[in-house]
């Protein structure tokens, strides 16, 4: 049954934003009088017009965007009044802190199960993004991270694709599918991975190295490559703060501090690996990072990276032997403690968001202390 106050609520916020994007010229007045007309009285409102800020519409992220290019709209970065006619969009529009106008859409990789991916796509959720796409290789527990997010974002559009990110083919259309539904890619978060047990590298068969590798690099270079393909292809958004330049896009990697630090026979997480391919998979990764960060700087596109430390997942948690096993590392870190997928996802929010703006080509280490001791 439709909660009729809620949606005279929503019908007068939109109204609000309406009339202050028809007067700020962004939207043009047929504009207004036909999206106006549409909304009808309590009881039944449109469920593309409930939240215009985030529902994937053409409006009002793509006449902002289209508006930023006119040199004599105030949209324009370049505009002198642009930074007071942002402060009072981001006003009017009632974004949450950490995103610019329109830039609500999100992807996570390795989002299957309860693990940093997962609480990364929920973490967009909460902050308000409701678009989300999420892959990994585990069909059920991916829907189950869908179900999560719906649970708690009902007005969300998330797009499930189960697969290996290692394969090019993969990989290409699953981007492909992610624009095609949303119209744009503003944030990409690569968190899939897989880790090694504790053999030296004279005890790993080459099919072992092969195998981390092509996940853990090959798979995270495949997706970012195809994530800023698709972000060099779309028009930036103004920052949440008018005083920034607008943002075409934001790549978090998810790397680790073993790609920082060495330990012999450094405990992971699976079978069939190892440490040394584990370390060096990593590292490749923050090397990756860095050269995109420098590569695409000037195109408004940031890509930074995380280290995680040893985090409380059903990899790390499964049974007491691998509790046992890593308690080593986790009494190295001064916090004793294994960190949380949540505050992994926190971190990851927070490099992905317009709030860090200026932070560029970073490895944020997060992992209890573990590399400072």
């Amino acid at each position: 049954m439709a909660d009729n106050a809620g949606i005279n609520r929503a019908v007068n916020t939109i109204r609000t934003e309406l009339e202050y994007l028809r007067d700020s010229g962004v939207v043009s007045e047929p504009q207004f009088n036909s999206i106006l007309s549409q909304l009808p009285q309590p009881g039944g409102v449109p469920s593309q017009y409930v939240d215009v800020r985030y529902q994937g519409q053409p409006f009002p992220a793509s006449a902002i965007s289209q508006a930023a290019q006119d040199p004599n709209h105030p949209a324009n970065p370049k505009h002198p009044k642009h930074g007071e006619w942002a402060k009072k969009l981001g006003s009017k529009l009632g974004n949450a802190a950490i995103f610019g106008a329109g830039a609500t859409a999100a992807l996570v990789t390795g989002a299957a199960g309860t693990g940093i991916g997962a609480a990364t796509a929920m973490a967009f959720a909460r902050a308000g993004c409701r678009r989300i796409a999420i892959t990994d290789m585990n069909a059920k527990e991916l829907n189950d991270t869908r179900a999560a997010i719906l649970a708690q974002s009902p007005n969300a559009k998330v797009l499930v694709r189960p697969g290996d990110i290692a394969s090019e083919a993969f990989v290409e259309s699953f981007i492909a599918a992610v624009v095609k539904e949303f119209g744009r890619l503003d944030y990409a978060v690569n968190c899939a991975g897989i880790m090694g047990n504790n053999q030296s590298s004279t005890e790993t068969s080459l099919d072992d190295f092969d195998r981390i590798n092509n996940v853990n690099y090959r798979g995270c270079w495949l997706s970012s490559r195809a994530e800023l393909r698709a972000m060099l292809e779309q028009e930036p958004l103004p920052s949440h703060d008018p005083q920034r330049g607008p943002q075409r896009g934001s790549i978090v990697n998810i790397a680790s501090q073993l790609g920082l630090v060495g330990r012999p026979n450094a405990p992971a997480y699976t079978v069939s690996s190892t440490p040394a391919a584990y370390s060096a998979s990593k590292a490749a990764v923050i090397a990756m990072t860095r050269a995109d960060a420098i590569d695409y700087s000037d195109k408004a596109i940031r890509v930074n990276c995380i280290c995680p430390g040893v985090i409380d997942t059903p990899m790390t948690t499964c049974d007491e032997d691998r509790i046992e096993m890593l308690a080593p590392a986790v009494q190295i870190a001064p916090m004793k403690r294994m960190g949380r997928p949540s505050e992994v996802a926190d971190c990851a929010l927070f490099l992905a968001s317009s709030q860090a703006s200026f932070v560029q080509g970073h490895a944020l280490v997060v992992d209890g202390g573990y590399v400072i001791n």
